[in-house]
């Protein structure tokens, strides 16, 4: 999957999540995150979620320097 493809299902399933629990929901692209950029930032009433879109050309290698620089609790970070 490239990027966009990842984009647009991530984008659905954060609508399809904020719908079920009932909460309001922004969706940005390409936001600062300190030193690091989201690749999509969503802000519900629950909170602000910032997402690295890794897709099957990327490398992990500056994964760990962006969740590094990132100003968010690493608490729910997943890599898969």
């Amino acid at each position: 999957m490239d990027d966009n493809e990842i984009r647009v299902i991530l984008k659905q399933w954060l609508k399809a999540n904020a719908s079920d629990k009932g909460v309001g929901i922004r969706i940005f692209y390409e936001k600062a995150i300190l030193n690091s950029i989201a690749d999509v930032l969503a802000v519900t009433d629950d909170g602000i979620w910032g997402f690295e879109i890794k897709s099957d050309v990327d490398d992990l290698r500056r994964l760990k320097g962006q969740i590094d620089n990132s100003s968010f609790p690493h608490g729910n970070l997943k890599q898969n």
